[in-house]
């Protein structure tokens, strides 16, 4: 019996569509447009109170507000080094290895696609590295946090570590990085639309939205050919039903 997947129509004139497009809607081919107007405002919170689960804790609003501003602007510079962490050892070297391994060269415009992606995010990891350094610099911020990585990551290591075969442990990174930029956009959704924060922040994660918007229309349908490629041991493999330690 054909699976869902299997089924599913690909719309190939969505991802050429989205192709010829991408020097008009990429922020890479524009790198000046991501750089916010407004002056930096000391009196503005670098991260969304309303994100912070604890902010509105009576012993947490018991704290000096330059205390509790340092909380936001940590909170700030974490999501940043998350995204390049993200970025960088899940994103990144999945789609690497959909293009190189999982389309063939019959999958053209799929190809293209996953090259303009990825050209995408490692200027996504420029975008945030430099907020990070905007941020130190604007907060006039001396020192150095050992925050920890986003627990999604390390469930993602704890899985690979668990799974004998790299054609297993190369599927688990996939599955996290196509659920990753299929999803990631009602997260910076909240970013880009909160009014509260700096606006240079919110610019961040304005732009990056913008492209993530059509990464995800892109990576839903490549995963549909990359499926079609599969042979029969890859496309029963399931990283869900895997032990985890």
């Amino acid at each position: 019996m054909q699976t869902a997947i299997e089924i599913a129509k690909v719309d190939h004139q969505l991802i050429v569509r989205l192709n010829q497009a991408w020097t008009k809607r990429a922020t890479v081919c524009a790198p000046d447009k991501w750089q916010a107007g407004e002056a930096f405002d000391p009196a503005r919170p670098d991260y969304p109170e309303c994100m912070v689960p604890f902010f509105h804790h009576p012993k947490f609003q018991a704290l000096s507000e330059e205390l509790k501003s340092s909380v936001l602007t940590w909170g700030w510079i974490g999501y940043n080094l998350r995204t390049v962490t993200a970025e960088e050892h899940v994103v990144n070297p999945a789609l690497s290895v959909i293009a190189n391994q999982y389309l063939g060269q019959h999958d053209w415009h799929f190809r293209e696609a996953m090259q303009q992606t990825l050209i995408d995010e490692h200027y996504h990891t420029l975008m945030h590295l430099r907020a990070i350094e905007r941020t130190r610099v604007d907060r006039a911020l001396d020192q150095t946090l050992d925050l920890p990585p986003s627990v999604t990551y390390l469930r993602l290591l704890a899985l690979r570590e668990a799974l004998p075969e790299q054609w297993q442990r190369d599927l688990a990174s996939i599955t996290f990085a196509v659920v990753a930029e299929i999803s990631v956009n009602a997260y910076l959704d909240l970013l880009a639309d909160d009014q509260s924060i700096q606006p240079q922040n919110r610019r961040v994660a304005e732009l990056h939205n913008r492209d993530e918007y059509a990464h995800s229309k892109v990576l839903a349908e490549v995963a549909k050919v990359m499926y079609g490629n599969m042979q029969p041991p890859q496309r029963e493999f399931s990283p869900v039903r895997c032990p985890w330690p």
